[in-house]
């Protein structure tokens, strides 16, 4: 006997719990059920479409992390290039030239420069720094066939270099010295 109660019981809460679960689908549906579908199949079709909506959420938010990923590697670009543009700059404005003098003019000499470039002319000014063997001078030391080390921006457009300083070394190979010990 106990038994049958048990099992009238437990028939009775597993029909509560369907009219339940099937609430929803019923408000959804306006109170029809499509005879193929029945009370489950509803309920089933409402749970297939919260799966597909947050499918769609999480390709939203991923498409979002992805345009977020592409903005800041964007900006770390663009940072990138400022930064390379502002060396680039200071290149261009300041650059140490080595040479033999050929010319030498009082405050403008020639100077046959290493490399590819032609001949160079060379303007200094009071505030020019004249150094020999790291020690100060004047540019009554530097003469025709001198070896220099001119610093200063370059003007590519007259090919002339405004000295900063202007080092004079030694004569004979110790001036290479000056190239690789600073």
């Amino acid at each position: 006997m106990a038994t049958n109660r048990y099992m009238a019981a437990s028939g009775a809460v597993a029909l509560v719990f369907s009219l339940v679960a099937a609430i929803p689908v019923f408000a959804e549906s306006e109170g029809t059920v499509d005879a193929n579908v029945g009370i489950h199949g509803g309920l089933r079709a409402r749970l297939l479409e919260l799966r597909k909506d947050h499918r769609e959420e999480r390709k939203d938010k991923r498409e979002d992390r992805k345009d977020e990923r592409k903005d800041q590697r964007d900006l770390r670009k663009e940072e990138r290039k400022e930064k390379r543009d502002e060396r680039k700059e200071h290149r261009d404005i300041v650059r140490a030239h080595a040479g033999i003098v050929t010319r030498f003019d009082g405050s403008t000499f020639l100077i046959d420069p290493f490399g590819k470039l032609g001949t160079t002319t060379v303007t200094t000014n009071a505030s020019t720094t004249f150094k020999v063997r790291d020690h100060a001078t004047s540019s009554a030391a530097l003469h025709v066939g001198s070896h220099v080390i001119v610093i200063g921006p370059l003007s590519t457009s007259t090919n002339t270099i405004a000295a900063n300083s202007v080092i004079i070394l030694n004569a004979g190979w110790g001036w290479l010295k000056h190239f690789f010990l600073r």
